[in-house]
């Protein structure tokens, strides 16, 4: 009941609005849980036409050239509209597994793999290790060094000071 609570807290404009209609017809005695919450939500505000089109995209989506991270943020998002799919925890790292790109499916064959923390830490390894994903914090230090480096010759050659 205090998840449904604080969600409804949230709520803004049109929501709100549904929110403050849809417990009108609940019984007063009858609370209002987390489930019953948000089916009455997504009944309301997620057609069922979205949701099949979301489940059809989160069946369909494969890694591809995306990096690990950006597929795995896919993966989750997507597995919110397929629930019936992704019912434990050995599910989903099945399902994940199956869709990743062959080079990384291949790169993690001989690791056994429990978990979605598990997988999530070996194909991050695999893919470091591969030099085929380089790292933001590091090319955006090479950028600001570079911009560094130019700003302070060009500062040097028209005689002022950095």
């Amino acid at each position: 009941m205090e998840k449904a609570a604080y969600a409804a807290h949230y709520l803004q404009g049109a929501a709100a609005a549904w929110w403050e209609s849809y417990k009108t017809i609940i019984p007063a005695d009858e609370p209002i849980t987390w489930a019953v919450f948000k089916e009455g939500f997504r009944s309301t505000h997620i057609p069922d036409g979205l949701m099949e089109l979301k489940r059809k995209e989160f069946l369909n989506l494969k890694q591809g050239d995306m990096p690990f991270m950006d597929f795995l943020n896919c993966f989750n998002y997507l597995a919110r509209y397929s629930l019936e799919e992704v019912t434990t925890e050995a599910r989903k790292v099945k399902l994940c597994r199956d869709r990743l790109n062959p080079e990384m499916e291949y790169a993690l064959s001989a690791h056994e793999i429990h978990s979605m923390k598990s997988l999530v830490d070996k194909a991050l390894r695999v893919e470091s290790s591969e030099g085929c994903v380089p790292s933001p914090c590091i090319s955006g230090f090479k950028d600001s060094a570079k911009t560094a480096i130019h700003s302070t010759a060009s500062a040097a050659t028209s005689g002022s000071t950095v």
